[in-house]
């Protein structure tokens, strides 16, 4: 699990971004909140140990490293092969589960309520040291690059 413990910050769509619209699309994100997504010019993630629970992690991501526009989402604390409640910043909320398969940390969100389908989300540390993020949803699939960044830790990030 530590080598996924750090901050990633967007570098290349694989296959085209028309397909995260089509997987955001699947998962019931209506067209603003799926043109926010798209918008940010240089997402960050990064999975952080929890400062209080070794055993705890949590994934924050921002829309760009700072500006008035960028915003900061959190999903946790979780524990590998536990469930946990995420929401979603429609206030859509999720059972989450975060497990380490061979190599691959894969993140599942199965909605609390609704027939929102199924999301997994699986990352994989590449040889280059990137990481490679797959979305997939309802037989659509869509994947990114991301690139080793300089953390990015707000006072809020602290507390975690």
């Amino acid at each position: 699990m530590e080598s996924f413990c750090k901050t990633f910050e967007f570098s290349s769509f694989e296959g085209g971004k028309e397909n995260l619209d089509n997987v955001y699309k699947a998962w019931g994100l209506n067209f603003l909140a799926r043109k926010g997504i798209m918008a940010a010019s240089k997402p960050l993630f990064r999975i952080k140990q929890s400062s209080s629970d070794s055993d705890s992690y949590y994934i924050i991501s921002r829309s760009a490293r700072s500006g008035l526009g960028s915003f900061r989402n959190v999903d946790g604390p979780m524990k590998l092969g536990s469930e946990c409640d995420v929401q979603r910043r429609d206030k859509t909320h999720f059972n989450c589960k975060l497990v380490l398969d061979g190599g691959k940390l894969v993140q599942t969100m199965v909605a609390v309520k609704g027939d929102i389908p199924e999301m997994v989300i699986t990352r994989e540390i590449q040889e280059d040291g990137n990481l490679k993020l797959t979305e997939t949803c309802e037989g659509n699939s869509a994947t990114r690059i991301y690139a080793p960044a300089d953390d990015v830790e707000s006072k809020d990030d602290e507390a975690l």
